[in-house]
């Protein structure tokens, strides 16, 4: 659209001030009012099917609620080209994104901002509608104050009233902030999504970071899925403890351990800042006595098992996955008689099985054993979950719990998904399942350096072009252990 052009005989173009996948954000004049408004048009090739069908529930949703924590609804409708638009009040200021990169907040400004949005999401909740993408760049500084933050971008809402539009396991959401439901593609996603998503906004205010880190989208979502989220207390032991057992509930694993919604996270919020803040003494039970009791005992070690996608699946990349996993698909839940046989034979060695967004499955494995025997039983999984599925990649990764009670799952799962990328990368062909099981021999399990290194002589270790790889056990009995195939004694005793 041109300077001076006209959208709907009200909204005057001024310049456009900004242009993604979904359309085009233009300065605009109300004729009406003589006020200036954002006006988002979408995109021609997106004026079709979903797309359209995304606007127009934004522009519905923007309609029903009124709060003056979220962005105001002016008007909406079609450009004389048959183009939707949505035009909302005009904004001057910075997102609290931009904000973080330039100055972080004070527990003061931390706690305006949170309760702001805390009661924007009240009211969007009050009304049925969940937000699923609450993040920095969807909370506007109006005028770069905190206090005045507003809530942005109603287009992945869903409403109580619109029949689910989105496939069984599609991601919606931003890595990094979205909750682990969604993360795993759950079909019933409520207000405490949204909690959970402010409670990482909560954390990333008031530490600087982010509550959940990683390389890349997929190792966040899969640290979000797996691993148990940071406490704000251990790195901000100052402040009121209430306010730390706050945001752990607010990102906890299990919805029902999350405030309900908005409503109570204000509520809450507002009874956590009536306890005095904390010294700086480390709290009991705190990093320095979980670091203390690893001292005194053995570091748990961790096993995950990773299959790789089915062949039909579509596997994302990280180039194409960006900072958003929105159109991400996975398959559904239901179980095929592979994926039961799988479930069973992971439950009889103690693993527990998760999906992952690529379709991808993972079996996590974890006890009180020493190394030596956790990695045994890892492998004897492993190579029961290779007769389940022969025709799909496996790896299996080891790691050690950096704290007692934390287990970091998101680290071994993303390291397993490295070998499976080194021995079956994206797009290349998968082994169809042999013909003659007694002439093709299965194919072998990709082994990380750890793995290798505990495990005895009765497994066959093999190291190729490729890496290390697991292709059976040999039934035989005691012999000396090996490290990357050479014999060592007492690898991982002491």
């Amino acid at each position: 659209m041109r300077q001076g052009e006209v959208i709907a005989d009200r909204f005057v173009v001024e310049e456009l001030v900004g242009a993604g996948g979904m359309g085009q954000v233009y300065r605009a004049r109300d004729r009406l009012s003589g006020a200036a408004v954002a006006v988002k048009v979408l995109s021609e090739r997106r004026a079709s099917g979903k797309g359209e069908a995304r606007f127009a529930r934004e522009a519905e949703v923007l309609a029903s609620i009124h709060h003056p924590g979220i962005v105001r609804y002016v008007a909406h409708g079609t450009t004389g080209a048959g183009v939707p638009y949505l035009a909302m009040e005009w904004l001057a200021g910075e997102d609290l994104g931009a904000r973080l990169q330039r100055l972080p907040l004070t527990l003061d400004e931390a706690v305006a901002l949170v309760s702001r949005a805390a009661g924007a999401l009240a009211a969007v909740h009050d009304r049925g509608v969940v937000h699923r993408d609450v993040k920095p760049s969807n909370l506007f500084l109006v005028d770069r104050d905190v206090a005045r933050v507003k809530l942005l971008d109603f287009g992945i809402a869903l409403r109580p009233d619109v029949t689910r539009m989105t496939q069984t396991g599609a991601l919606l959401g931003t890595a990094g902030y979205m909750a682990p439901e969604q993360a795993r593609g759950a079909e019933q996603v409520d207000a405490r999504a949204d909690v959970f998503a402010l409670g990482c906004v909560l954390f990333e205010c008031l530490t600087g970071a982010p509550a959940f880190v990683g390389k890349d989208a997929i190792a966040v979502v899969a640290k979000i899925a797996f691993d148990e989220a940071p406490r704000l207390g251990e790195l901000r032991p100052d402040l009121p403890a209430a306010l730390d057992a706050l945001c752990a509930r607010m990102l906890a694993k299990q919805p029902d351990l999350r405030p309900r919604d908005g409503a109570a996270v204000l509520e809450e919020l507002a009874e956590a800042l009536a306890e005095p803040a904390s010294s700086a003494e480390p709290r009991p039970g705190g990093a320095g006595a979980r670091r203390a009791a690893l001292t005194r005992g053995e570091r748990r070690t961790l096993g995950v098992v990773l299959v790789g996608a089915p062949p039909a699946a579509e596997r994302p990349t990280v180039e194409a996955l960006g900072a958003t996993l929105r159109r991400t698909q996975r398959r559904t839940m239901a179980l095929s008689p592979e994926d039961d046989a799988l479930r069973r034979e992971a439950e009889a060695h103690g693993g527990r099985v998760e999906r992952l967004p690529d379709g991808a499955v993972a079996i996590t494995l974890a006890g009180a054993q020493i190394p030596t025997d956790q990695a045994a039983q890892a492998a004897r999984c492993a190579l029961a979950i290779r007769a389940c599925y022969p025709d799909r990649p496996i790896a299996l990764a080891m790691g050690r719990a950096a704290s007692a009670g934390l287990r970091p799952w998101g680290d071994a799962i993303v390291r397993a998904a490295a070998l499976l990328a080194r021995h079956a990368p994206p797009g290349a062909p998968h082994r169809p399942p042999p013909q003659d099981t007694a002439a093709a021999p299965p194919a072998p399990i990709a082994l990380d350096e750890m793995t290798a290194g505990l495990l005895d002589a009765r497994f066959d270790v093999r190291e190729g072009q490729l890496g290390l790889s697991l292709s059976g056990e040999r039934a035989i009995a005691d012999e000396a252990h090996t490290l990357l195939g050479k014999p060592t004694p007492c690898v991982g005793r002491d």
